[in-house]
């Protein structure tokens, strides 16, 4: 085609569109009007925001390490950190410790779960399927099957869809690589409901990171308390035997004496063990401390909670009306193409 003709037929479609430009107006204004209706009427999102430091300086290699970095030399851990934090954050495992934690919201205590049932009706779509009709959790919960689906729902409603952006969430976490500053955040539509999960969030978070991260160190700490404690009883009875022993001395004959002696050197070998098992105690303790994580909060949330900020009703109709205004430009256009077509 020339340019000259590229010219006429755009301007044919101009013409046509021109024609009916009521109809143009009429769908722009039922758009604008749908979106901005649905935007004035959208409830409120409360957020709670939630920041937190993660210390896990150990000392050693890692010290040396910290400190070549602030040279520009080496590397650091905080950013493997973070991601382990949030793979664990968004683990279903941690969820749903957040779901069956008992707090208030609005004068009420009951289950996070239950609340967050309340609060975002989910009987009202629940009802339709009669599995979790009326369902609510409690301790005694007897069908699995009921607890598992309405589980995997909630933690839906927690968790998102971290691939897609526009998924709404309840909880999301991010971090900052500058300060390291993790920041952790409740989103619904009720401030007591914000507040709550968030610090719950965070407690089930901090409490799980810390024992996986300490796991082996306190399981072999155990075994040595264990063993210090065992140790401790058999060398307070060889101390009481050797004690009777004594006492007897000069009224027994010498080998009536023999298990004094054996007291004796089973009570030397309890000591020297005793202060072996002692020392590898403390040893371990010292390495379970410096390996253990420090959760440190910069910020917790407060009520009044401040309200995410949203685009208004007249935004909305705006761009409903420009998104309107294309629908029926290319439905007018499309329609003539297609009878221009058949009748050839």
């Amino acid at each position: 085609m020339s340019i000259k003709e590229i010219f006429e037929l755009i301007k044919t479609y101009l013409n046509l569109v021109w024609s009916k430009k009521w109809w143009v107006i009429l769908c722009a204004s039922i758009v604008g009007l749908i979106l901005g209706v649905r935007a004035e009427f959208q409830p409120d999102i409360y957020k709670a925001n939630l920041t937190f430091m993660v210390n896990e300086d150990e000392g050693g290699l890692n010290g040396i390490g910290a400190i070549l970095g602030e040279f520009g030399f080496g590397g650091s851990n905080q950013g493997k950190n973070y991601d382990k934090i949030t793979e664990i954050a968004r683990s279903n495992k941690i969820l749903k410790q957040v779901l069956l934690d008992s707090v208030e919201v609005l004068g009420q205590e009951d289950l996070i779960a239950n609340h967050i049932i309340k609060i975002y009706d989910y009987h009202k779509y629940w009802n339709e399927d009669t599995i979790l009709n009326d369902f609510f959790f409690s301790p005694n919960n007897q069908n699995v099957r009921k607890t598992n689906i309405a589980t995997k729902i909630l933690i839906s409603s927690l968790r998102g869809d971290p691939s897609d952006p526009k998924s709404k969430s309840l909880l999301s976490i991010d971090y900052d690589d500058e300060s390291t500053i993790i920041s952790i955040n409740g989103l619904t539509e009720s401030p007591e409901l914000s507040l709550v999960i968030s610090k719950s969030w965070y407690d089930k978070i901090s409490k799980f990171y810390i024992k996986k991260t300490t796991e082996r160190q306190q399981k072999t700490l155990d075994q040595l308390i264990a063993k210090s404690d065992s140790i401790y009883t058999l060398l307070v009875g060889a101390e009481t035997g050797l004690a009777k022993g004594t006492d007897k001395m000069g009224l027994i004959k010498s080998i009536d004496n023999l298990p004094t002696a054996q007291q004796s050197r089973n009570m030397q070998m309890y000591v020297a063990m005793f202060a072996e098992v002692v020392k590898n105690k403390e040893t371990t303790e010292f390495i379970l401390r410096s390996k253990t994580p420090y959760f440190q909060i910069i910020d917790i949330p407060t009520l009044p909670l401040k309200k995410v900020l949203k685009r208004g009703w007249l935004m909305w109709s705006i761009l409903g009306c420009i998104a309107g205004c294309l629908i029926a430009i290319g439905i007018i256009i499309g329609y003539n193409y297609i009878i221009q077509e058949l009748n050839e």
